[in-house]
């Protein structure tokens, strides 16, 4: 069961005033204290997170000055003093890290471990080349250095190393059409650990929450790695996000530590509304998805189809038809036919999913849902102003129409939905 830590919080604080008041005894009171207040200190405080940051950043900044330094200084000495050098920040990481793992420190000492041990392998990796002119580019040296510095992200269990071997994936370019089975090894190794780290962390703890932030960036660089077919799998990890972020929220899991609906959500509004507009959006691969786009889309689609069967919704239903539906649009028709065709759907589910919000917000006399479904119907009829030919003073009462709509209706429901709590706790 998720640990609410801040549910957890108030009754502590309350555990006082209802012993004053008589509705607990001292007794009772303590032994409420002594389960509650040992789960409470594994939660992971703000400080911590924030002073591991700043440990992170400060090993990062101290890292580069020595890159400088020894740039600024280095056709100035000998050949061998330079070897040596070349291996200096690597060695003294490492007497670092060994201290660090021999002494049991914290997590402050960990991240910087981790960090300076990456940069002084990749200082000694460049240098060594820059020394012996060696060939390579530059993609062949983020390989390197990111093989090099993933076992050190399980050696010391640093979560900053994994944020920056993630970010390190787009920052290796040419991957490269012979080996791009490479990069799905890579992003396998940076997923996994993310979800092995989840599975340790409390669901409702921040660490858990970062891990979960952390995804999107391998969803993002897995949807770069299927090349004509990314919108395929990038509407693929949408639907997943979607249906799995609903099943955390109804878990009573926060915003804070889920971040797939608002993502999403997101996701879906800005890439639709792209779509509607332009049938070359949809251009992609008109023959069948080469293997690595089905090992892209595939499992998210799956993943996202089981959980949907275990609470069958409309939005639910229609996040995962979606990309189907591309599916079958680029296995059956023709580049244009299919341009125009997903065009038409982005438009017709753009549409449908932003009256399926407004219905479920006022069902369940939920603000914030009703107006996201508002906002998708707005961004739609946007869309449809700029792409059609009307004039400025018909395209400028429209928007007031719009937002007098908009205005209007949140007004209402905020009365409508007030009396409808009231009523309900009477």
């Amino acid at each position: 069961m998720a640990e609410n830590y801040r549910a957890i919080r108030w009754l502590l604080e309350e555990l006082p005033k209802l012993c004053g008041e008589g509705v607990l005894d001292e007794a009772a009171a303590a032994r409420l204290r002594d389960r509650y207040a040992g789960r409470l200190e594994e939660a992971p405080s703000l400080q911590k997170v924030l002073l591991i940051a700043l440990v992170a950043v400060g090993a990062v900044l101290i890292g580069g000055g020595v890159i400088l330094l020894f740039a600024h200084n280095w056709d100035m000495l000998p050949h061998g003093l330079r070897i040596g050098l070349a291996f200096t920040p690597f060695l003294l990481a490492a007497a670092l890290g060994s201290y660090t793992l021999a002494a049991g420190r914290d997590a402050g000492w960990r991240e910087s471990s981790a960090i300076l041990s990456a940069a002084g392998i990749a200082v000694a990796t460049a240098l060594v080349s820059q020394i012996y002119h060696m060939d390579g580019t530059l993609a062949g040296f983020m390989r390197l250095v990111l093989a090099l510095a993933f076992p050190l992200i399980l050696l010391f269990r640093s979560y900053g190393l994994l944020a920056a071997y993630l970010i390190g994936l787009f920052m290796t370019p040419e991957w490269g059409e012979r080996d791009q089975w490479i990069p799905l090894l890579y992003l396998a190794a940076g997923v996994g650990t993310v979800f092995w780290t989840m599975l340790r962390a409390p669901r409702m703890s921040r660490l858990a929450g970062f891990m979960r932030y952390l995804l999107i960036l391998p969803a993002i660089f897995a949807a770069t790695l299927g090349y004509d077919s990314w919108q395929l799998i990038l509407f693929s990890l949408l639907a997943l996000g979607f249906v799995a972020g609903e099943d955390l929220k109804e878990k009573g899991v926060g915003r804070s530590a889920n971040p797939w609906p608002g993502v999403s959500w997101l996701g879906w509004t800005i890439f639709l509304a792209i779509g509607s507009s332009t049938h070359y959006f949809w251009e992609f691969s008109t023959e069948a998805p080469n293997l690595i786009a089905w090992v892209l889309f595939a499992p998210p689609l799956a993943a996202g189809a089981f959980l949907a069967l275990r609470k069958m919704t409309p939005e639910r239903v229609l996040v995962l038809l979606f990309p189907l539906l591309m599916l079958g649009t680029g296995l059956l028709a023709t580049r244009v036919e299919k341009g125009t065709f997903l065009l038409v759907a982005a438009n017709v589910f753009l549409v449908l999913f932003g009256a399926l919000q407004i219905r479920q917000g006022f069902r369940k006399c939920d603000l914030v849902t009703f107006n996201l479904g508002m906002v998708q119907i707005v961004v739609f009829c946007l869309c449809r102003f700029f792409d059609s030919n009307i004039g400025m003073l018909e395209r400028a009462i429209g928007f007031i129409l719009l937002g007098m709509v908009a205005i209007g209706a949140n007004l209402f429901l905020a009365r409508r939905f007030k009396k409808a709590r009231e009523a309900a706790h009477e």
